[in-house]
């Protein structure tokens, strides 16, 4: 400090650079606490929306899985598809889609 300087400038100058310090100490503090706060608030939707996804996905492998199924066991419906005639398979459609 400058020599010129009073006991009260001092003292006023250094309760200053304390109310600063400690404030930047605390800002910076509060900052990184947020930011990992939030890191792992991410972290965690991430992996629920992972686990949602797979979860999503397997049902659907499932649903089309049954209907796979009972599709195969129509051969009336399996055989103009196999023939690869459209002719046929629009023949075909129009009758299920008529009963």
């Amino acid at each position: 400090m400058k020599k010129g300087f009073t006991i009260k400038q001092r003292v006023l100058v250094t309760l200053a650079g304390i109310f600063f310090a400690g404030s930047l100490v605390m800002g910076l503090w509060s900052y990184f606490s947020q930011l990992r706060q939030i890191e792992q608030s991410h972290s965690q939707l991430a992996h629920d929306e992972s686990r949602l996804f797979k979860s999503i996905i397997a049902i659907d492998g499932e649903g089309l899985a049954r209907a796979h199924s009972g599709l195969d066991r129509l051969d009336d419906i399996i055989a103009p598809f196999a023939a690869k005639t459209a002719s046929s398979s629009c023949k075909t459609l129009r009758q299920f889609s008529q009963n």
